[in-house]
């Protein structure tokens, strides 16, 4: 599958309200391949002086491509923090009505079923995070298989790539972490509650509403795909893609 056609698939798969916060790889890609237009009329560079290499119609169709490139991660960027953030505020909400309302049936099942859609969303954040680094470094990639050897951008934008805020991820596994060990505590709780003949629909992991249903389906739909994409990667990582 085409980079391309499987990051369209996840931006399907996702939150309406998060689609137009990932990355604008289609336009990135035109923007590449007018630069490979022009290069196409350029003569030999074998024949050039070396200070001619790089055309002037070339240079700024360069320099739109780089300004496009770092305007993107700054929305990844900028979307990445404010739904962690807001993440961050949800999950300890939710950690402190866990501890007040322990002896509540009702109230941990609401509690529980509000956890698995945020578990769920923290999920999909992550995977988030992972697509869209892999799709900068494919365009960032395709970009220096067309240029010349002064334009290559690869080595040092990996190597910034790495240092951004959407792709600094250890807070969300450690609330991803912690959410699940939650989610363990409040399960044996309101099983407990259903064995002491307290509850008489009983405790099944089931009970999610419509909403975490969506979650969870939308969850599970993005995992295939990107498992899809690590998939066909010899070495997974950000500088080892085999997608066309």
């Amino acid at each position: 599958m085409k980079f391309g056609k499987a990051l369209r698939r996840v931006i399907d798969q996702t939150f309406p309200a998060w689609q137009e916060f990932f990355i604008a790889y289609k336009d990135l890609k035109q923007q590449l391949n007018r630069i490979a237009a022009i290069r196409q009329q350029m003569p030999n560079p074998a024949e050039m002086p070396a200070r001619s290499i790089i055309a002037p119609a070339e240079t700024a169709e360069e320099m739109r491509f780089v300004t496009l490139l770092y305007r993107e991660i700054s929305k990844l960027n900028a979307f990445f923090s404010e739904e962690e953030e807001e993440f961050v505020i949800r999950f300890q909400d939710l950690r402190e009505r866990a501890v007040e309302n322990h002896a509540s049936r009702g109230g941990l099942l609401r509690i529980w079923r509000d956890l698995v859609c945020l578990h769920g969303e923290m999920i999909l954040l992550e995977n988030y995070s992972s697509i869209n680094c892999l799709g900068l470094v494919k365009i960032v990639k395709k970009h220096d298989k067309l240029s010349s050897s002064v334009a290559l951008l690869r080595l040092p934008f990996v190597r910034r790539l790495l240092r951004q805020p959407f792709f600094q991820t250890e807070q969300l596994f450690v609330l991803i972490a912690e959410c699940e060990r939650i989610l363990r505590a409040l399960e044996r709780s309101l099983r407990s509650v259903a064995a002491d003949g307290h509850d008489e629909e009983g405790f099944d992991g089931d009970d999610g509403d419509d909403q975490s249903g969506r979650i969870v389906r939308s969850t599970v739909a993005a995992l295939g795909t990107i498992q899809h994409l690590r998939n066909g990667s010899s070495t997974y990582g950000p500088s080892s893609l085999r997608y066309d």
